[in-house]
């Protein structure tokens, strides 16, 4: 259904989507995106926007290699995960078993 001027929505939005694509067991690319709804002509707007998600990035990365870290440690323990953790858990699985169909033999 097509929306009316009057229907959508009023005030600034800017959406950002954050896709992490694995390469190795222990290494990923990590993709980003934001989209917005002012000043979608102006290319320094744009540009100092991804800037400020660039500093927020490399601030998690610091707390992200730590965490790489220590999960290399206990590489072997058995996980508990949380009920909350749910649908990560069942990507998870669904990533595991697409792995294993492309690196079993036709």
């Amino acid at each position: 259904m097509k929306q009316s001027p009057a229907d959508k929505p009023s005030g600034i939005q800017l959406f950002s989507c954050h896709f992490i694509t694995p390469v190795t067991k222990n290494t990923s690319i990590d993709y980003w995106l934001h989209v917005r709804n002012f000043e979608t002509d102006n290319k320094k707007t744009g540009e100092e926007i991804s800037e400020q998600f660039r500093i927020a990035f490399e601030e998690d990365k610091i707390i992200l290699g730590l965490i790489q870290k220590e999960e290399e440690k206990i590489n072997n323990v058995p996980r508990t995960g949380l009920e909350l953790d749910a649908s990560a858990g069942l990507f998870r699985r669904m990533v595991e078993q697409q792995v294993r169909q492309e690196q079993s033999p036709i």
